[in-house]
């Protein structure tokens, strides 16, 4: 008999630019399931984190150490629905680099 199993479904990969001190889009949203990846676009010798939770309360969600320019942290897929802020660790007191957000969607 044939087997007519469907393939499993393409992962679902959302990026992040982290350029010119920002996180963009800001807020990313996303589904169940999918991953985001953030890569850093500056030049020169400017670096970055994406750190889960916030300046002083980082949660250990996720926590990408740091990125040089070019190099990209992909997350694990979110698997529940809600709102998870990010931030950089290196860059914690600039507003666009800290209360991002990944919106999960049913």
């Amino acid at each position: 008999m044939k087997d007519v199993t469907p393939p499993p479904p393409e992962e679902v990969v959302r990026d992040v630019a982290i350029q010119n001190l920002a996180f963009s889009p800001n807020p990313v949203r996303i589904k169940v399931g999918e991953r985001v990846r953030w890569t850093t676009g500056e030049s020169g010798a400017i670096r970055h984190t994406s750190t889960s939770g916030s300046p002083g309360a980082a949660d250990g969600m996720w926590d990408s150490d740091i990125l040089s320019p070019g190099d990209p942290f992909t997350s694990e897929p979110f698997e529940e629905v809600g709102e998870f802020v990010y931030f950089c660790e290196i860059h914690q007191s600039t507003p666009a680099m800290r209360d991002a957000k990944v919106i999960v969607e049913p």
